[in-house]
């Protein structure tokens, strides 16, 4: 069966419930059908829900970026120019035939029972706050929590009260109220206190490290260690 709306390509939808397990959902289309003529008044037809609609989501080569779709994100909705049914759900490349026959699906063109959502296009009581005109970012909707590229090449990393920079010359700056290692750590350099009011103490082991040493030619771990 031909759809009503074998010309539309593109409509504007609505998710209404996200499958992650399949990456489908059951999508709302955002316009009404119309039907009148000269003798008629226009009458206003509710559409039903698509259901089973794959939804896009960015990747390729085994990599994917995923988000939590939510039910009331916007989409465009698209449908194919021909019955989908082998490709979506059996993965297939051709349909194939029936006793001789294409198969039924393939009759279908430009359906609603084919129709892909591209979830992300915003209406404008929708559109994103304080969007960066010059920064690729991967963030919340508040940003509270951000990944940003920036134009200088550092990149900023935010979640909630910690910051993370790493410049494009790779030093990084680390600011947290807590930073706990599970492991071991290799530190290749010095470590350097900023604060001018207190010395920050390091402890391992149960020692306090900060004035711990050793005796000259008294081997680590004796009893001769002071502190």
């Amino acid at each position: 069966m031909i759809s009503p709306d074998r010309y539309c390509y593109n409509l504007p939808g609505r998710i209404v419930e996200y499958f992650p397990d399949t990456q489908t959902a059951t999508v709302k289309i955002c316009v009404e059908k119309t039907y009148g003529d000269t003798e008629v008044e226009a009458s206003k037809v509710t559409r039903e829900d698509l259901r089973d609609v794959p939804v896009h989501t960015p990747g390729g080569g085994g990599w994917h970026v995923t988000f939590p779709i939510k039910e009331g994100d916007t989409c465009q909705l698209t449908f194919s120019q021909i019955g989908y049914d082998y490709w979506l759900f059996n993965d297939k490349d051709e349909s194939g035939t029936l006793s001789g026959l294409p198969k039924p699906h393939l009759y279908r063109q430009f359906s609603e029972e084919d129709g892909y959502a591209l979830v992300g296009y915003n209406t404008l009581p929708r559109a994103v706050q304080d969007y960066s005109e010059v920064h690729s970012q991967w963030r919340n909707e508040d940003a509270s929590q951000k990944i940003s590229l920036n134009e200088d090449l550092s990149i900023d990393i935010k979640a909630g009260t910690t910051t993370i920079n790493i410049t494009k010359d790779g030093t990084i700056a680390i600011a947290a109220p807590l930073v706990t290692v599970t492991g071991d750590l290799t530190v290749d350099g010095t470590i350097t206190s900023n604060t001018s009011v207190v010395s920050p103490s390091m402890v391992t082991g149960g020692k306090e490290l900060t004035n711990h040493n050793h005796p000259a030619g008294t081997p680590p771990g004796t009893t001769g260690a002071n502190n």
